[in-house]
């Protein structure tokens, strides 16, 4: 079976590499027709990212991006047509051109955009233009898939009775680790004092101050236990500022790093 990765999707986001990994493990044949356009900007919070000025550039580089896209699309040959994170734009040409093959499209979400923007970052008010406008973009994403792949069951329920989709049009695919890069290790290999680690992006979905003020109770209970915090974006400040409060000591905080 030959699978086509279409879109503008962040092509390091984990969910995307394991999901690729996965299909070739299978026996699947994996190509890409992609174009960079999501992963040159880590932070979409702030004016930097949705100011009027900022929204007219970003429109103007998926125009860009969609038109070579459609050039890319002429030259492949699949079975079945994948869209992966972020992919909420993406399904509105992958669409027809699956279609025009008469194959089948696959959505891969991994997260609502309407429950993004309005619900955690709190970006946009949902009665407001663009927070109605990402609450029907989600739901017409999903609607022109065959097939919508999902990490829980929690989260099918969610989309299914959020925006009207039938249960049946999706399945459940755990999220799973990037073997090249994380392998499992004895105990016996682990050197230093015992770490609790997290990486990401700092968005409120992440709860990393609830990490922060874990660590003040595990410093209270076992100071030899070390947090490090990697990472960087919505929530920094707070996170910073409520470390202070706390006093920790035990936690060390790291600028964004490779994910590599």
């Amino acid at each position: 079976m030959r699978v086509l990765c279409f879109g503008t999707y962040e092509r390091l986001f984990p969910r995307n590499t394991t999901l690729s990994a996965g299909l070739r493990l299978a026996g699947a044949e994996v190509e890409e027709c992609h174009e960079p356009l999501w992963e040159l900007t880590r932070d979409k919070t702030g004016s930097s990212f949705t100011s009027p000025l900022a929204m007219i550039r970003t429109g103007l580089r998926v125009l860009r991006a969609y038109w070579r896209l459609l050039r890319r699309h002429r030259h492949t040959d699949y079975d079945v047509m994948v869209v992966g994170y972020m992919g909420y734009l993406d399904m509105l040409l992958a669409a027809p051109l699956a279609r025009l093959r008469r194959r089948p499209l696959v959505y891969s979400p991994v997260v609502s955009l309407y429950e993004t923007v309005v619900t955690d970052r709190e970006m946009f008010s949902g009665r407001s233009l663009r927070g109605r406008l990402a609450w029907h973009l989600d739901r017409l994403a999903l609607r022109l898939a065959r097939l919508i792949v999902l990490e829980t069951s929690t989260y099918v329920e969610f989309f299914s009775g959020e925006f009207g989709i039938p249960s049946e049009r999706f399945v459940t695919v755990r999220l799973g680790a990037d073997e090249s890069l994380f392998t499992p290790r004895p105990p016996a290999a682990r050197e230093g004092p015992f770490r609790v680690f997290f990486y990401g992006k700092f968005t409120p979905l992440q709860g990393v101050p609830v990490i922060v003020r874990a660590a003040a109770e595990v410093q209270r209970l076992n100071p030899s236990i070390r947090f490090e915090i990697v990472g960087s974006g919505q929530l920094t400040d707070e996170v910073q500022r409520l470390s202070g409060e706390l006093g920790l000591s035990n936690t060390e905080f790291i600028p964004w790093v490779a994910y590599e």
